[in-house]
Protein backbone atom coordinates (compact mmCIF):
# COMPACT_ATOMS: atom_id res chain seq x y z
CA UNK A 1 0.00 0.00 0.00
CA UNK A 2 1.31 3.44 -0.92
CA UNK A 3 0.06 6.52 0.88
CA UNK A 4 0.47 10.24 1.43
CA UNK A 5 -0.69 12.29 4.42
CA UNK A 6 -0.86 16.09 4.49
CA UNK A 7 -0.77 17.36 8.07
CA UNK A 8 -1.32 21.02 8.91
CA UNK A 9 -1.13 22.35 12.45
CA UNK A 10 -3.75 25.10 12.81
CA UNK A 11 -2.99 26.29 16.35
CA UNK A 12 -0.31 25.31 18.77
CA UNK A 13 0.05 25.96 22.51
CA UNK A 14 2.40 24.52 25.08
CA UNK A 15 0.12 21.67 26.13
CA UNK A 16 -2.25 21.22 23.15
CA UNK A 17 -2.55 21.71 19.40
CA UNK A 18 -5.29 21.55 16.76
CA UNK A 19 -4.59 20.05 13.33
CA UNK A 20 -6.21 19.23 9.98
CA UNK A 21 -5.31 16.17 7.91
CA UNK A 22 -5.89 14.84 4.39
CA UNK A 23 -4.94 11.27 3.55
CA UNK A 24 -4.71 9.37 0.25
CA UNK A 25 -3.58 5.80 -0.31
CA UNK A 26 -3.48 3.33 -3.18
CA UNK A 27 -3.43 -0.44 -2.75
CA UNK A 28 -2.32 -1.92 -6.11
CA UNK A 29 -2.34 -5.53 -4.84
CA UNK A 30 -5.86 -5.67 -3.38
CA UNK A 31 -7.82 -8.85 -4.05
CA UNK A 32 -11.52 -9.51 -3.71
CA UNK A 33 -13.61 -12.64 -4.02
CA UNK A 34 -16.44 -12.70 -6.54
CA UNK A 35 -19.04 -15.34 -7.31
CA UNK A 36 -19.39 -16.33 -10.96
CA UNK A 37 -22.31 -18.48 -12.09
CA UNK A 38 -21.16 -21.69 -13.78
CA UNK A 39 -23.91 -22.98 -16.09
CA UNK A 40 -22.33 -26.44 -16.40
CA UNK A 41 -22.55 -27.14 -12.66
CA UNK A 42 -25.41 -24.67 -11.96
CA UNK A 43 -23.47 -23.33 -8.98
CA UNK A 44 -21.57 -20.19 -8.14
CA UNK A 45 -17.79 -20.52 -8.28
CA UNK A 46 -15.68 -18.21 -6.12
CA UNK A 47 -12.79 -16.59 -7.93
CA UNK A 48 -10.26 -13.98 -6.80
CA UNK A 49 -9.99 -10.79 -8.79
CA UNK A 50 -7.02 -8.43 -8.49
CA UNK A 51 -7.82 -4.74 -8.60
CA UNK A 52 -6.26 -1.56 -7.33
CA UNK A 53 -8.06 0.39 -4.63
CA UNK A 54 -7.99 4.12 -3.81
CA UNK A 55 -8.74 5.40 -0.30
CA UNK A 56 -9.24 9.04 0.71
CA UNK A 57 -9.78 10.73 4.05
CA UNK A 58 -10.15 14.19 5.53
CA UNK A 59 -10.48 15.23 9.14
CA UNK A 60 -9.27 17.19 12.12
CA UNK A 61 -7.81 16.42 15.49
CA UNK A 62 -6.25 17.66 18.66
CA UNK A 63 -3.14 16.62 20.54
CA UNK A 64 -2.77 17.00 24.29
CA UNK A 65 0.76 16.84 25.65
CA UNK A 66 1.46 16.05 29.27
CA UNK A 67 4.52 15.12 31.33
CA UNK A 68 7.05 16.50 28.77
CA UNK A 69 7.19 13.23 26.74
CA UNK A 70 3.65 11.81 26.58
CA UNK A 71 1.08 12.91 23.99
CA UNK A 72 -2.50 11.82 23.27
CA UNK A 73 -3.87 12.51 19.79
CA UNK A 74 -7.65 12.43 19.14
CA UNK A 75 -8.79 12.58 15.49
CA UNK A 76 -12.13 12.37 13.69
CA UNK A 77 -13.10 12.70 10.04
CA UNK A 78 -14.60 11.12 6.93
CA UNK A 79 -13.08 8.29 4.94
CA UNK A 80 -13.88 6.86 1.52
CA UNK A 81 -12.71 3.35 0.78
CA UNK A 82 -12.52 0.99 -2.21
CA UNK A 83 -12.64 3.61 -4.97
CA UNK A 84 -15.33 5.73 -3.26
CA UNK A 85 -17.75 2.78 -2.89
CA UNK A 86 -17.83 3.09 0.92
CA UNK A 87 -18.06 6.35 2.88
CA UNK A 88 -17.71 6.23 6.64
CA UNK A 89 -17.00 8.39 9.69
CA UNK A 90 -13.64 7.47 11.17
CA UNK A 91 -12.13 8.12 14.57
CA UNK A 92 -8.65 7.45 15.90
CA UNK A 93 -6.80 7.72 19.18
CA UNK A 94 -3.02 7.74 19.33
CA UNK A 95 -0.68 7.68 22.31
CA UNK A 96 2.84 8.93 21.64
CA UNK A 97 6.01 8.84 23.72
CA UNK A 98 8.52 11.44 22.57
CA UNK A 99 12.14 10.35 22.90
Amino acid sequence: MLGLVLYMSCSCKMTSSFSCTKENSVDPLRQKKEGVYNQATRNYDNIRVKESSFNHGIGFGTEIVGYDRLGVNLMIGYGTFQNFELINVTGEIGVYIYL
